[in-house]
């Protein structure tokens, strides 16, 4: 099955999400060994990481969904990467 053509817009706009992609990766790779070195299972960075780790994962399911016009299995996982916020 072919893909449809993306708009100019829509390749702005998915060029932009794996720009926050990579840059969350980034920081996951920075954040990991401090944390791994405190030790402690409840600390607020082990909770933030795990956060962090879990929204990564709904942001490229959600692009994945995205790029195979299955609007609202990516609505589903956006809004999961919303509640993580809170």
């Amino acid at each position: 099955m072919l893909s449809p053509r993306l708009t100019a817009k829509e390749e702005s706009a998915f060029a932009l999400a794996e720009d926050v992609l990579k840059l969350a990766n980034d920081l996951i790779d920075t954040v990991i060994p401090d944390v791994i070195a405190i030790g402690a299972a409840r600390s607020p960075k082990s909770f933030g990481l795990a956060l962090l780790c879990r929204s990564v994962s709904n942001f490229t399911g959600a692009l994945t969904m995205a790029r195979q016009n299955q609007a609202m299995e990516c609505l589903t996982l956006v809004r999961s990467c919303f509640e993580n916020c809170f």
